[in-house]
C-alpha cells in the first residue's frame, strides 16, 4: 500500500486561505498521513487557519517571503532530514491553490508495479492546463541546447522529438514544482537547487539535477491533479510573457518576465544546455529584438523596458541571483 506526506507551500495574504484549506483537505481526503505546510511571509495568523487539521499538519514557517525556490527547497529539506518519514514514503509537492484528484494511491500503487525497476519522479499532469499528450513525442532535452526562455533558432528547423515508447507516459525534459511525486529515498539522490533563483526555473535545476543522477521523469495520463486560476503567462487569449511585459499599463507584475529571463540565462549559462556562445548569443539577440518589434512598438516606455530585459540578461549572465526588490511580483 503506497504511504505519501505532502507538502504545500503557501504564501501572500488572507484572501489564499480558502484555496490553502482545499489543497490540503483534498491531500488528506486521498490519504495524507501528514501535511507540511511551508509559511512563506504569510500576511495573516496561519497558525488559526491550520489549527483545524490538529496533529495532521506540520508548520514550517518563514517570516518573509524567500521565494520558490526557498520555500521548496525548504520544505523538501525538512521532510528529507524528518524521522517520521520513511525512506520508501512518497512525497507528494503542491502548491496552494491545486487538489489531488480521486484515486491517487490507487493510480500510483499501479503505475509504480511497472517503473519501480528504474529511479524515476513522477510529475502530476495538470487538468485543462497542459497540451503533453497532445503529440505521441516528447521534446527532447536537446532542443533547449543553447536556448533562451526555450526560444532557439535551429529548433525552429529542427525540431529535437523522442517518440513515446508507450503513448501513455511522457518523458518531460522539465516539470514545475507543484504535482512531483517521488519516494524519500530518490529525492535524497537529487541535488535541491539554489535558493538564490528566488522564483522561476529552480524547478528546471532540480529537473536537470535529477537527470544527471539517471533519475527519469515521467508523466501519466491518469495521474492528474486540478487547478485553481490560471498561470502569469497564459491568460485567456495566449497572451505571451513577452506580450504581457511590453503592454502592461504599469510596472506591476513585470517582475515575473525579469526574474524569469535572469534565471533561465543563469540555468543555460550554467549547465550542459551550453554548448557554443555564438550560437547563444544569437539566440539571445534574436529574441530579444524580436520581442521588442513585435510587442514595443517604439514607444519610450517599451524603451525602458527593454533596457530592464538586458539588465535582467546581463545579471543571469553574471550570477547575479537572489531577489531583487526592484521588480515587482
Amino acid at each position: 500500500m503506497i504511504e505519501f506526506v505532502a507538502l504545500v507551500v503557501t504564501y501572500g495574504s488572507e484572501s489564499r486561505v480558502q484555496n490553502l484549506v482545499e489543497t490540503i483537505s483534498g491531500a488528506l481526503k486521498q490519504g495524507a498521513q501528514k501535511v507540511f505546510v511551508v509559511s512563506n511571509g504569510v500576511q495573516y495568523d496561519i497558525n488559526t487557519t491550520l489549527s483545524v487539521f490538529e496533529n495532521k499538519v506540520e508548520l514550517i514557517k518563514y517570516n518573509i517571503n524567500v521565494g520558490s525556490a526557498g520555500g521548496f527547497v525548504g520544505g523538501i529539506t525538512e521532510i528529507l532530514n524528518s524521522n517520521i518519514v520513511h525512506d520508501d514514503t512518497y512525497i507528494l509537492i503542491l502548491d496552494d491553490d491545486v487538489w489531488v484528484d480521486d484515486a491517487f494511491t490507487e493510480k500510483l500503487e499501479l503505475l509504480e508495479t511497472k517503473f519501480r525497476q528504474k529511479p524515476h519522479i513522477w510529475s502530476m499532469l495538470r487538468k485543462n492546463r497542459e497540451s503533453t499528450f497532445s503529440n505521441n513525442w516528447d521534446r527532447s532535452i536537446k532542443s533547449y541546447k543553447n536556448s533562451i526562455a526555450g526560444f532557439s533558432l535551429i529548433n525552429k528547423c529542427v525540431q529535437h522529438k523522442k517518440q513515446r515508447k508507450n503513448i501513455e507516459i511522457a518523458e518531460p525534459p522539465f516539470i514545475t514544482w507543484a504535482g512531483i511525486v517521488a519516494q524519500k529515498k530518490i529525492l535524497k539522490n537529487v541535488e535541491l537547487p539554489d535558493e538564490n533563483f528566488f522564483v522561476y526555473e529552480d524547478d528546471a535545476q532540480f529537473s536537470l539535477n535529477a537527470k544527471r543522477k539517471d533519475i527519469r521523469i515521467l508523466k501519466s495520463k491518469v495521474l492528474t491533479l486540478s487547478e485553481i486560476g490560471e498561470s502569469w503567462f497564459e491568460d485567456k487569449k495566449s497572451n505571451s510573457g513577452y506580450s504581457i511585459f511590453y503592454n502592461s499599463p504599469d510596472d506591476a507584475e513585470l517582475g515575473r518576465f525579469l526574474y524569469m529571463i535572469r534565471n533561465n540565462v543563469f540555468l543555460i549559462r550554467n549547465s550542459e544546455l551550453l554548448t557554443s556562445n555564438i550560437i547563444y548569443v544569437t539566440n539571445v539577440s534574436i529574441f530579444v529584438i524580436f520581442g521588442f518589434l513585435k510587442y514595443g512598438h517604439g514607444s519610450f516606455r517599451s524603451m525602458k523596458r527593454l533596457a530592464l530585459i538586458m539588465s535582467a540578461i546581463h545579471d543571469g549572465w553574471c550570477g547575479h541571483l537572489g531577489q531583487n526588490i526592484n521588480w515587482k511580483l
